[in-house]
């Protein structure tokens, strides 16, 4: 009641308001002949709200159904409260002799002031005219608020805000009609939208959305930058003119080794600081960091991040960001750049800065998007800030759609020479040296370097090694080598000969590590295992020499990276694991290359074979490691500090990791899928292993890698009653769970399936019972597959290797019959087209019955318009199934009506939803039996 009260008194204040601003504008009008457009425009404006605001006044009163929308109108960022506000400002704006003159007793002197006042305030109609979009913008939400159903406009009053209704809509309501069309599309959207909107909801979301993290790569790039470098471009007047957003785009480049990473890193921090000293809540700032260990065209990673981090920062997911997520696929770009269109409305400003466009492998997408992010009006609000090498494909897009800035100039070299200078002060080796020598370092290695901080960084590794005479120093100086791929040479050369095998498989088991998890380091303990199980394998000679990580910084060099990296134990406590990485990108280009110190790709086309051989067998003898692993993970330590320090388990991730992106250019494929065939068959002793340990490496196996492990624990532990399961059945059954973000499209289940007969294959017999919710799976691959709930891309496996082997009919009915909508979806479409019966006539209960109780809007709407009877209710002698079965939880909707259904069936939060299945139904003819049964929740739908 206070809530209507405090509208009711809301509403007076604006009628008040407005009857003096039109009262005004009229005098003006009819005194001042010419007249004034935006007085006019001010007045018809004023006038139409006015008469809103009297409608809203008198349903307020006499209208109970209006008090469902009072809480969101009544706020302090409502509708009438913006009204408010706007028109008050609006007033004061207005000279006030204006208000003055408009009263019934004004004499000529005071006419006569209101018109000299008039004749300026022109001058202030910008701001008047920004008002009046404000006001029209807070109207129209009031309109969409009394005019339709009270659940849905609450949500879209909350989650899209008014500045995102539709221009169709707009120029609708400006007319003072709504097509109803609109009005359907929008309610659809802000249903669909608002059946996802708890938080623990959105946070799935958002970790769908991320899948790449960038931020170890800024943290990293940070820590190496050197104070007061970089500050050449600050007085840049280009970069004044684009963080003045009075430039869209600029491009830094350089050759490799030039500081690019660290420069950008720079930069982002001011561009931080930047944003930060406007105070302004709808300006932000984000980077990306591509990364050639991500082996991806960085595209859809970089959209992705961009979208997740600008929702977080809104705490708003928009519904075209929702309905990609709830159909279960692969984002295309243009649905992305969609989704980055939809949550820039909730920002005035967005710095977006991406480093290093060379590093993304392919990068076709990457130029093409970063191209419509600074071409396209829908995206005016984003100022790009990208770095590269200055490769030709990038050269020809960046160089057209942003302002080039070089770092070859002068400037960079002073940077170099701070930096040389900085390290030799730190370094110990450098302090007996003579000073008018390290000055002859620095002079050379400043002007040598030739605008490559890395390369001097390499030099000065060199010859802190050296003895500290001014002959040995100068012939150093005067011989020192012109790339960087010379320096790496000489590098590795210098490494005694009965340690280079070592030295090779070290930086292999770092390229090997980057391929099969994404990121930027392998554990340092990990490596020193990997490396002598590796060489034991092509070498009977034993190393007699103990490695320790000192021993393997000393043998590397600049070659790599040897760096603590922060985590937290189960009680939150911070640890840190020593890992290991590439010194630069340059060292990964140099290890890849023939010229590694003449080594043919054949010879590391072996090790790449050696190493997943050995992975996928160590899997294998998991069980000599289990008690170990479950007493460690018993005292409190994470899965991912046992990984960090435990080859076997790091091998159990790597195998299940590989299964998920078989994406490796692999020399003898059939054996390692054999291996991997294996490694997947649940009764082999160590899959019970595997088993045991799944759960607790899931729960901390984010800290190590940034992709989607979220099917590991349960599909590990699903019960199998092997007695009557085939066995092939189950390991095709795994590789497709393993294998749901494989770009290549199941690429070990086409195998497996190709190596056997896959009719007999698809016909077998899979039991199983889930673990999460005890129901069991009994039937043919393809129906247990498809009612456990197969995504598009299984469905299109089982549509191109299982046609004429099924009923379309039955798999509809158990497609329905899982828990997610996208599932739905994917069985619906393709099965109708061969030919399911969408009534499900046969059956005891009706596939409509499942999606309308499921509040499936997308499928109740499929099923209709395919024909399904909007009130069929089952075939009481039909085929039925078991009770304990995934479909066996609908059976109680035999003989209900779906109108019923629908009408006693709610998801909390989806009333909204309901309705517009009720809708649904009654379009197509549904009816209502009042004697109908009352309708039992027998589980609860999953968040």
């Amino acid at each position: 009641m206070a809530e209507v009260l405090a509208v009711a008194t809301s509403v007076i204040a604006v009628l008040q308001i407005t009857d003096r601003v039109t009262s005004a504008c009229k005098f003006y009008i009819e005194n001042v002949k010419e007249g004034s457009s935006h007085l006019r425009a001010v007045l018809l404006e004023i006038s139409t709200l006015r008469t809103i605001f009297k409608n809203l006044d008198f349903l307020i009163a006499r209208d109970t159904s209006v008090s469902t929308i009072v809480g969101v109108l009544a706020g302090e960022d409502g509708p009438i409260e913006g009204c408010r506000r706007a028109i008050t400002e609006l007033e004061n704006s207005l000279p006030t002799s204006f208000f003055q003159t408009a009263e019934k007793h004004k004499s000529k002197k005071r006419q006569l002031k209101a018109m000299v006042d008039a004749l300026a305030w022109p001058l202030k109609e910008s701001k008047a005219r920004k008002l009046l979009e404000v006001i029209a913008s807070y109207k129209t939400t009031i309109i969409l608020a009394v005019t339709i159903e009270p659940m849905w406009v609450i949500t879209f009053l909350l989650i899209d805000r008014p500045a995102n209704i539709p221009m169709a809509v707009t120029r609708s309501l400006k007319a003072d009609k709504l097509d109803s069309q609109d009005v359907k599309d929008i309610k659809m959207k802000t249903s669909a939208m608002h059946d996802l909107l708890n938080d623990s909801q959105r946070q799935d979301v958002f970790r769908w959305l991320q899948h790449t993290d960038p931020s170890p790569l800024h943290h990293r790039a940070i820590k190496n930058y050197e104070k007061g470098t970089g500050n050449w471009i600050l007085r840049n007047p280009e970069w004044t003119d684009w963080l003045g957003a009075k430039l869209r785009c600029l491009w830094i480049y350089g050759i490799p080794g030039a500081g690019k990473t660290v420069l950008m890193s720079h930069l982002i921090e001011q561009i931080e600081e930047h944003v930060e000293s406007i105070n302004k809540e709808r300006c932000v700032s984000m980077y990306y960091y591509c990364y050639h260990g991500h082996n991806q065209d960085e595209a859809g990673p970089f959209l992705r991040w961009l979208i997740s981090q600008l929702c977080r920062r809104a705490d708003l997911i928009p519904s075209n960001v929702n309905n990609i997520y709830r159909q279960g696929a692969e984002p295309s770009l243009v649905n992305l750049l969609k989704g980055l269109e939809s949550i820039l409305d909730q920002y005035d400003l967005v710095y977006v800065v991406v480093d290093a466009l060379d590093e993304s492998s392919p990068r076709d997408d990457l130029l093409s998007v970063l191209r419509d992010m600074v071409t396209d009006l829908r995206f005016g609000k984003v100022q790009l800030l990208a770095s590269s090498r200055e490769y030709i494909d990038i050269k020809q897009i960046m160089g057209e759609i942003s302002i080039c800035v070089s770092m070859s100039n002068s400037f960079v070299e002073e940077d170099i020479r701070l930096h040389v200078r900085s390290i030799i002060q730190s370094n110990q080796k450098f302090r007996r040296w003579p000073q008018e020598l390290l000055q002859e370092v620095e002079d050379s290695l400043s002007t040598g370097a030739r605008g490559m901080f890395r390369w001097a960084v390499c030099q000065l590794d060199a010859l802190q090694w050296l003895r500290c005479e001014r002959d040995i120093v100068q012939n150093a100086l005067a011989h020192l080598p012109k790339t960087l791929f010379e320096t790496y040479d000489r590098i590795f050369l210098s490494i005694p000969e009965d340690e280079r095998l070592f030295v090779h498989h070290a930086l292999r088991w770092i390229c090997f590590n980057d391929e099969v998890y994404n990121n930027t380091g392998i554990p340092c303990a990990v490596l020193l295992q990997a490396v002598e199980r590796s060489i034991a394998c092509i070498t009977s000679s034993q190393r007699d020499r103990f490695v320790d990580e000192e021993t393997l910084q000393q043998l590397c060099g600049c070659l790599i990276r040897i760096e603590p990296r922060r985590h937290h134990d189960k009680d939150h406590l911070e640890y840190t694991i020593p890992t290991v990485s590439f010194a630069h990108y340059t060292v990964r280009e140099y290890v890849d290359s023939a010229r590694f110190s003449g080594i043919s790709r054949a010879y590391f086309d072996a090790c790449i074979e050696i190493f997943l051989d050995l992975t996928f067998l160590q899997t294998q003898h998991v069980e000599s490691t289990q008690q170990q692993v479950i007493e460690v993970l018993e005292a409190g330590k994470t899965a991912f500090q046992v990984l960090a320090t435990d080859f076997t388990v790091y091998c159990v991730v790597s195998a299940i990791s590989l299964l998920h992106r078989w994406s490796l250019d692999i020399p003898r494929p059939h054996t390692l899928n054999n291996l991997a065939f294996v490694l997947l068959n649940p009764s082999t002793p160590h899959f019970k292993i595997l088993a045991t340990l799944a759960p607790h490496i899931e729960a901390s196996i984010g800290d190590f890698i940034s992709m989607p492990f979220n099917n590991m624990a349960s599909a590990f532990r699903i019960r199998w009653i092997l007695d009557v399961t085939d066995t092939n059945a189950a390991v095709f059954f795994y590789l497709l769970l393993f294998n749901l973000s494989n770009s290549d499209g199941f690429a070990l289940a086409h195998a497996f399936l190709q190596e056997r007969e896959s009719t007999r294959l698809l016909r077998s017999r899979l039991t199983f019972s889930d673990w999460l919710s005890g129901r069991v799976l009994d039937g043919s691959v393809i129906e247990v597959l498809v009612e456990y709930g197969a995504k598009r891309d299984e469905v299109e496996l089982i549509l191109h290797y299982g046609a004429g082997l099924f009923d379309p009919s039955k798999i509809l009915i158990l497609g329905v019959g899982n828990l997610w909508s996208a599932s739905c979806i994917a069985v619906i479409e393709p099965f109708l087209k061969l030919g399911a019966d969408p009534c499900g006539a046969e059956f005891y209960i009706t596939p409509l019955q499942i999606v309308v109780y499921n509040c499936y809007i997308e499928g109740v709407q499929k099923l209709l318009e395919a024909g399904a009877d909007p009130n069929g209710t089952g075939n009481k002698d039909g085929i039925t199934f078991k009770e304990n079965s995934f479909v066996g939880r609908f059976l109680h909707l035999h003989q209900v009506r779906p109108l019923n259904i629908c009408r006693q069936r709610f998801w909390g939060s989806s009333q909204g939803l309901s309705r517009n299945i009720e809708d649904l139904l009654l379009q197509f003819g549904a009816e209502a039996d009042p004697n109908g049964d009352t309708i039992v929740c027998h589980y609860s739908r999953p968040s």
